[in-house]
């Protein structure tokens, strides 16, 4: 195993184009803390997987299971496949949608949400 020491926690913002009412990010958790938001499940999911891959000396094969299959677009948990077995690892992506203002009322200009877990 090498020294790495996994997904370093970031601190996580989302902003909030002028205009909108809503904008959706995903959370990368290990453990149940949030560590990292990216813009897409795309970005969350290749820094998750960028990370574990160096956790492992020889191949590993990963992929991603739906927390609850029942939430199409939900949080999801990776799994790790290494000479037949397959582990859970600590990491999740899941989607956070941060809603400004209102349907009603759009936010009047750049909205810069910062939360210091």
């Amino acid at each position: 195993m090498s020294e790495n020491t996994g997904v370093e926690r970031e601190t996580l913002s989302i902003t909030i184009p002028p205009g909108a009412t809503e904008v959706t990010r995903w959370l990368v958790s290990a453990y149940c803390a949030p560590l990292a938001m990216r813009d897409s499940r795309e970005e969350a999911c290749e820094l998750v997987e960028k990370t574990e891959r160096e956790e492992y000396e020889g191949d590993v094969e990963l992929f991603w299971h739906e927390q609850d299959p029942t939430v199409p677009g939900g949080p999801e948990e990776l799994y790790a496949v290494e000479g037949g077995v397959e582990v859970t690892t600590e990491y999740t992506v899941a989607p956070i949608t941060i809603r400004v203002g209102g349907e009603r009322e759009p936010a009047p200009a750049a909205v810069r949400v910062i939360k210091d877990f």
